[in-house]
């Protein structure tokens, strides 16, 4: 007889709690950690950062590699996920070449076959862009 079992992945998604600032133009990491039991399959693993209320895609992760076909447009080639991180529970998201309409709340959701857990994370994007007027 043989015995199947399934290991939790997931038990809590930790976020910063004090909004992450950054200038336009510039890179900037929103961090995302989650805990798990050491030996789990993470190959189960799910990582999705989306953006509410309207919940756009802005990054996913699954069946070990990145998933891109939902992502919304907005975000398209300016993200990026760090996968040989997630061994010690490392969800960051790396967004590239920050822009004004970025600023807001970011959901970072970590699941498995079992468990849903999810944080916000508040990015406020500083400062302006120099531009000179053309007189």
């Amino acid at each position: 007889m043989a015995a199947l079992f399934f290991v939790a992945v997931c038990v809590a998604v930790t976020v910063p709690r004090s909004p992450v600032t950054s200038p336009p133009g510039s890179d900037v990491t929103l961090d995302c950690s989650f805990s798990y039991k050491a030996g789990a399959d993470l190959t189960r693993v799910v990582v999705t950062w989306q953006r509410p209320p309207d919940d756009h895609v802005v990054h996913s992760f699954y069946y070990g590699r990145d998933q891109l076909a939902l992502q919304n447009e907005a975000y398209r080639n300016r993200t990026q996920l760090f996968p040989e991180q997630l061994s010690v529970g490392n969800a960051t998201l790396r967004l590239k070449q920050v822009r004004g309409e970025d600023e807001g709340w970011y959901t970072c959701a970590v699941t498995n076959q079992v468990e849903n857990t999810r944080g916000d994370v508040r990015l406020i994007v500083a400062g302006k862009r120099c531009s000179e007027d053309i007189i």
